[in-house]
């Protein structure tokens, strides 16, 4: 299946029937894990992480609820961070998008022209998975174990949409 996205495109990882998005400028970005649903959008942005249950409130709140639940407010033009486990979260200026990790991987910032990286397992650049730095048109990398923007699991589907 392939898709052709622009500027709004998103990412669509399926993984026992969650879904992923990731959109660039007022983007929403959902991260779906066994029922739990993530929500990052920017400007006004609300960061929902249910992990088994979660409300949000007013216009930037984070909320995570893992095992080290973690919860920031984030300012009009801050994206959030949401990291699970070993969670670390940073403040993104206007025009940065986010970072979700998984486990023991760490959120950085990205500029101006970066999107997002999706990485599950503990993956920062390790052997394994790689985490790329997108452009301005390019979307998010989705790395699991081996993968490189390609999640081989049972119903998993992973589009590295480039602006075309």
């Amino acid at each position: 299946m392939s898709v052709i996205q622009t500027q709004a495109d998103f990412c669509h990882v399926n993984k026992h029937a969650d879904v992923c998005h990731l959109n660039t400028q007022a983007d929403v970005c959902h991260l779906n894990t066994q029922a739990d649903v993530c929500h990052l959008n920017t400007q006004a942005d609300v960061c929902h992480v249910n992990k088994h249950a979660d409300v949000n409130t007013k216009a930037d709140v984070c909320h995570l609820n893992t095992q080290a639940y973690v919860c920031h407010l984030n300012t009009e033009v801050d994206v959030c961070h949401l990291n699970t486990h070993t969670d670390v979260c940073h403040p993104n200026t206007q025009a940065n998008f986010c970072h979700l990790n998984t486990q023991a991987d760490v959120c950085q910032l990205n500029t101006e022209v970066d999107v997002c990286h999706l990485n599950t397992h503990a993956d920062v650049n390790t052997k394994a998975d790689v985490c790329h730095p997108n452009i301005q048109a390019d979307f998010c990398h989705l790395n699991t174990q081996a993968d490189v923007c390609q999640l081989n699991t049972e119903v998993d589907v992973c589009h590295l949409n480039t602006q075309v």
